[in-house]
């Protein structure tokens, strides 16, 4: 479920009746968004945003069960270093209930507001997804072609660590999914047939037939979209009254 943490009717009462009536129908997870500031092309849909961060951990301080997820995080615009320590404290205090979703970004005006090059944007997340998972895993020691750091403690070292869920449908985003990540978030419309059909990404990360490996990356095991993940959990059946499903509906699904 998306939390109604954008758009211009965006209220702390309604985060909160979205996210309380998940935990109660034991729906998975809940997910928040993140624009930082936009300029007019985007200013109706993501003028107003409540940080996603920052909001995930206010849901975590009075939830118990429920995941939380970022739908996305837009890495090149933070610096990792500081990224990472938000997300190993968030995964810490919410019991290791954190799932962090990540994107490119698409707004152009986005990043000039914020002094940060739009081009070369996916090279530098990568190195930072890299970095963080470093951290995450106690190195002292790492050399980038944007970040390094010797000698260096940053803690808390999440356990378990967060998953990593890479958005995007193209080519790129495909392959970073595969390559650094652990589940592909599609964007909306795409699906594993879409990717599957692309000729390129199998060459490219060595996948003979329609299925999910990820063989030319970190691990091998299946690499299912992020919505199949969540369809495969068990689901209870519920009676749902009136005034749920009217709360509900301020959210969004996200499969």
């Amino acid at each position: 479920m998306i939390l109604p943490n954008y758009g211009k009717d965006a209220t702390l009462d309604g985060i909160r009746r979205v996210a309380e009536a998940a935990e109660e129908l034991r729906f998975d997870s809940v997910w928040a968004t993140e624009h930082i500031i936009v300029g007019a092309e985007a200013a109706d849909t993501y003028g107003r945003v409540y940080d996603p961060l920052v909001t995930l951990g206010w849901v975590a301080g009075w939830t118990e069960r429920i995941g939380l997820g970022t739908s996305i995080v837009l890495v090149p615009l933070h610096n990792p270093i500081h990224l990472a320590k938000e997300v190993a404290t968030l995964q810490e205090l919410s019991g290791g209930r954190f799932t962090l979703g990540v994107g490119m970004g698409w707004h152009e005006d986005e990043f000039d507001f914020m002094g940060v090059e739009f081009k070369g944007r996916g090279r530098r997340a990568n190195e930072a997804i890299r970095l963080m998972r470093a951290l995450w895993s106690g190195e002292r020691d790492f050399d980038g072609e944007y970040w390094s750091f010797h000698d260096a403690t940053s803690e808390p070292h999440p356990s378990p660590q967060p998953e990593i869920w890479v958005g995007g449908s193209s080519d790129r985003a495909i392959r970073r999914a595969l390559e650094l990540g652990d589940a592909w978030h599609p964007s909306r419309g795409s699906d594993a047939d879409h990717v599957s059909s692309s000729s390129r990404t199998r060459q490219r990360c060595g996948i003979s037939r329609p299925a999910w490996i990820a063989r030319c990356g970190r691990r091998e095991r299946p690499l299912a979209p992020a919505r199949d993940r969540l369809r495969r959990r068990p689901v209870r059946r519920l009676d749902v009254h009136r005034q749920t499903l009217a709360t509900l509906r301020q959210g969004r699904l996200l499969l």
